[in-house]
């Protein structure tokens, strides 16, 4: 006799996602790649699962969940706070897009740090600079 169809429980979900991430592990443990690559593959699978893009999970709700008195506390100090949640209304679901916007915050922060890099490069030359003019003047600084 064919068994009754039925939702799966929040157990069979967490096994099912997180048998998907050791799947992905597995994977990409055996790729012919660099540690770094690897993984960004490990991470950028992940967010599809998360995002719905993968074959075998639907798209994940994922929502902040603050503790109830975190807007307070923030609010009195100045700062920002993440929106709060219930089982009723979610608020601030980042699932849906991750996988999309990965390599586009990485491409991002490279260049930052291409930014910073540079301006630093900068900064050394410029105290290589009066370095040398000290030295050039035969001022010895200490």
């Amino acid at each position: 006799m064919k068994e009754e169809s039925r939702q799966h429980t929040t157990d069979e979900v967490r096994n099912q996602f997180l048998q998907m991430v050791w799947n992905e592990i597995d994977y990409w443990k055996k790729q012919k790649v660099s540690e770094q690559e690897k993984m960004e593959g490990v991470v950028f699978s992940i967010l599809v699962m998360i995002d719905g893009d993968s074959a075998t999970l639907p798209p994940f709700i994922l929502a902040p969940c603050p503790h109830q008195g975190d807007r307070n506390f923030l609010e009195e100090e100045g700062m920002n706070w993440y929106p709060q949640n219930d089982n009723e209304q979610i608020n601030g679901d980042i699932g849906g897009e991750l996988h999309d916007m990965f390599h586009t915050i990485k491409n991002e922060r490279e260049v930052k740090i291409c930014q910073t890099t540079m301006e630093m490069d900068q900064e050394v030359g410029h105290l290589d600079q009066v370095k040398r003019k000290v030295v050039d003047n035969k001022e010895i600084v200490k």
